[in-house]
């Protein structure tokens, strides 16, 4: 299932509130197709998908696989094949010429004596036998082998039924002559064949060509559930259009992949196969590159019934249309072992010249070693480099590879991917942090190796940025965002943790999901993080799991101090989903990363949402329109620290500075959440505290040392809770009188406000930021 936003969800300013989506109507592959979608194997057999089936052609049969979804145990095809034809005692040549070939809407066989024709449509196949020539007397007699496990129950149609899933229908059969004269004709079945008769008198008199047609549908007992996992979502571009793929799981043992669209605004496009033959295709990723107009949707694939992902396949695609390019073609090696977790990156170069993808996967080694991978892949799906080993070490699996989506410019200047892992040393998925720079043209030697993200051993679900633009210390920096749990007072938490990275080196990783926002924490798991950046800032989203899981997003910028930089927050956590589900598997997107010119700093989200006790569901998928704060030296800036006390509203109020961290220039502090219509100024100090309930205040006291009060800026937060002044670098206020920041100083800041308690008037705080000022 998937289902988009059809409007865009604004967060009008970098402190909004909670946001709910757009209510959406469902949307399932059923729904999404306006026409049976068609796709030619390798193997050369012809697949078709309808709302509820899944058609293959092959060795001149016709077998049809009903699509029951994950609670079936296996597929359940019925196969039909014709197996004679004769006239009187005349028999009829039905041996097939050649491979089935896809005709505007429909699927043609030609075979000796006769041309078997399918008409493709949403709910059926029309099966049709036309004969041109008809030699002999008598009765037209077809024959027609049947092989599948499900009862067969005859009545005015032919139902081959499972006892709970559904099944097949095998219509009521007609034959038509070429002057249009229809006679019903007779139609039995012994068990293993179905026997069609044209009695001789219609033939007598018929005009050729002669079609011989029964309908074959499929029905599903009970209601569409919910048949989806593992979304990504990338930006073409060329398109100015988002595209999702996602596995379709039509049974335990298969799974398809779908790739669609949708616009800026959320307008959805068309469908469109990826695969959805014989092969299992799973945990699909996809990128994109502007050079020679290219997507590339990567997964684990194994066959029908090996139990065992073996490869790492890839299929190329328009990025305007979505269209299909060519074939599937390995990317792994085809030995024995076993491969998973793929994922993908692009660039964002012009020209088809140096426009590489970077696809990354674990391969299952020796006794309790699991190997990282990569491969450099062409625009046009040829290997620029072998399958190169990026992370080896025995007795250590590294696994849940993340590839940043883009380089993050448009040049070949410092053109390197970015690269995370988790190192699990004790094969429980979780582990540490690990990342590397991997070179446009996969020379491993250009960049500084693997180096240790976070090494707090209980790390899982890394995601990476592409490269900032702003250097940090003469290198573009990403940014690594990871779940991270916690043992808090006995119970086990996940949070979002974030670091700064440049090539060789990792600064200082801090929470960004609880002390840093407040939600709630540490009551809730903050899970499955996905990053991304619009060049000068970042846009994450993530699953916060508290009564119910629901996606929510944050974002922030790069700041800098004197021996390092950190990731600071321009906005708290914000909905993106409808409160109430049971949302997994969020992934999100920037228009930066496949359009490094674009000034627009938008993006897009996807994520699952579960059915009840399940692991599949629907996909749902929101734009996300992120307000502009102005120049490139106009971001994010303070550190946010310390817990919060929640104030009247429910909420604690929350602070952000905004600036370029310049002593010259003015800095603006920020905060949302504040009992409406309350008074409050800005505190600074030059030393971090943490002092509970002072004076009788209900909140927390985050700085000491000289404590200085904008007591010239005292304002009401007015009835949308909010507070703002500004900083002036120069003129801090101390109990002295003011006092100029010096270069490499860090200052620390909060707001103190009226608050209501029980309703007794009182006093509370804001969270607190720090701000390194540069020199």
């Amino acid at each position: 299932m998937l289902q988009f936003a059809t409007a865009a969800l604004a967060l009008a300013s970098a402190t909004s509130p909670d946001l709910q989506a757009p209510s959406i109507p469902s949307v399932s592959i059923a729904e999404l197709l306006t026409e049976p979608l068609v796709k030619v194997q390798e193997n050369g057999e012809t697949w078709v998908r309808n709302r509820h089936t899944r058609i293959c052609f092959e060795d001149g049969a016709c077998v049809v696989h009903p699509v029951f979804g994950p609670d079936a145990a296996r597929e359940w095809p019925v196969r039909f094949e014709l197996g004679s034809v004769r006239r009187g005692t005349t028999e009829i040549d039905v041996a097939p010429l050649g491979s089935s070939t896809v005709e505007e809407g429909r699927v043609v066989q030609p075979r000796g004596g006769l041309t078997g024709v399918y008409h493709l449509r949403l709910d059926e196949i029309e099966q049709t036998f036309v004969f041109d020539d008809l030699p002999g007397d008598g009765d037209l007699v077809l024959t027609i082998d049947v092989e599948t496990d499900l009862s067969a129950i005859e009545g005015q149609e032919i139902t081959f039924q499972h006892d709970h899933l559904g099944g097949v229908t095998y219509g009521r059969a007609f034959a038509v002559d070429g002057a249009g004269r229809r006679t019903e004709i007779e139609r039995a079945f012994d068990g293993s064949s179905i026997r069609l008769v044209v009695p001789e008198a219609f033939l007598a008199t018929a005009t050729l060509p002669l079609t011989v047609d029964p309908p074959i549908s499929t029905f599903l007992s009970g209601p569409i559930t919910g048949d989806a996992t593992s979304p990504d979502i990338t930006y073409s571009g060329l398109a100015e259009r988002y595209f999702v793929c996602w596995e379709e799981i039509t049974s335990s043992l298969n799974s398809d992949v779908y790739l669609t669209s949708f616009s800026r605004a959320g307008n959805g496009g068309t469908v469109r196969a990826i695969e959805m033959g014989s092969l299992v295709w799973q945990a699909p990723r996809l990128a994109y590159i502007p050079g020679g107009n290219r997507l590339l949707v990567v997964a684990q694939v194994r066959g029908p019934v090996e139990p065992t992902d073996k490869t790492i396949r890839g299929q190329l695609a328009d990025s305007v249309t979505g269209v299909t390019l060519g074939s599937s073609f390995l990317i792994s090696n085809s030995d024995a072992s076993p491969r998973f977790d793929p994922d993908v990156g692009g660039t964002n170069r012009t020209a088809p010249t140096s426009n590489h993808f970077l696809v990354v996967w674990s391969r299952t080694g020796s006794t309790g070693t699991v190997n990282l991978v990569g491969r450099v892949i062409d625009w046009t799906g040829a290997p620029v480099t072998g399958v190169q080993t990026i992370s080896s070490a025995f007795g250590v699996e590294a696994v849940q590879a993340a590839v940043s989506e883009s380089h993050g410019d448009s040049t070949l200047f410092g053109d390197l991917w970015t690269v995370a892992w988790i190192r699990d040393d004790d094969g429980d998925g979780r582990g540490e942090v690990w990342a590397r720079r991997i070179a446009w043209n996969g020379n491993l030697g250009l960049g500084a190796g693997n180096f240790v993200v976070d090494t707090w051993d209980d790390c899982s679900h890394p995601s990476v940025t592409s490269r900032l633009d702003e250097p940090v210390f003469g290198d573009r920096p990403s940014i690594v965002a990871y779940e991270r749990r916690n043992d808090f007072a006995g119970v086990l938490n996940s949070n979002i943790y974030a670091a700064v990275v440049i090539d060789g080196v990792a600064y200082t990783s801090s929470p960004i999901s609880t002390v840093r926002q407040d939600l709630l924490a540490p009551l809730f798991d903050q899970m499955a993080p996905s990053i991304a950046t619009d060049g000068s800032g970042f846009l994450l989203t993530y699953v916060n799991d508290g009564l119910t899981r629901d996606t929510f997003m944050l974002s922030g910028h790069v700041a800098r101090t004197a021996t390092g930089a950190f990731v600071a927050l321009a906005e708290r956590g914000s909905r993106v989903s409808s409160p109430g589900g049971q949302d997994v598997q969020c992934r999100v997107a920037t228009i930066q990363d496949g359009d490094s010119s674009s000034v627009l700093d938008d993006g897009a989200c996807v994520w699952l949402e579960l059915l009840p006790g399940g692991t599949i569901g629907f996909i749902r998928g929101s734009t996300l329109d992120i307000a502009t704060l102005g120049t490139p030296t106009d971001r994010a800036v303070g550190l946010q620290y310390c817990d919060a006390t929640p104030n009247d509203t429910g909420q604690s109020s929350w602070l952000a500075i905004f600036g370029n961290q310049s002593r010259f220039t003015i800095h603006e502090a920020v905060c949302v959440n504040v009992t409406p219509n309350a008074f409050g100024y800005l505190l600074c100090a030059d030393l971090f505290g943490n002092v509970n309930m002072p004076g009788g205040s209900a909140g927390r006291l985050c700085i000491s040392g000289n404590i200085g009060r904008y007591v010239t800026a005292i304002q009401s937060s007015g009835s949308a809770g909010r507070l703002e002044t500004n900083i002036l670098p120069l003129f801090l206020p101390q109990p002295t009188g003011p006092v100029s920041a010096a270069p490499g100083d860090t200052w620390f800041f909060q707001y103190w406000h009226r608050d209501v308690a029980g309703g007794a008037p009182t006093s509370n705080f804001s969270n607190a930021c720090s701000m390194y000022f540069v020199p």
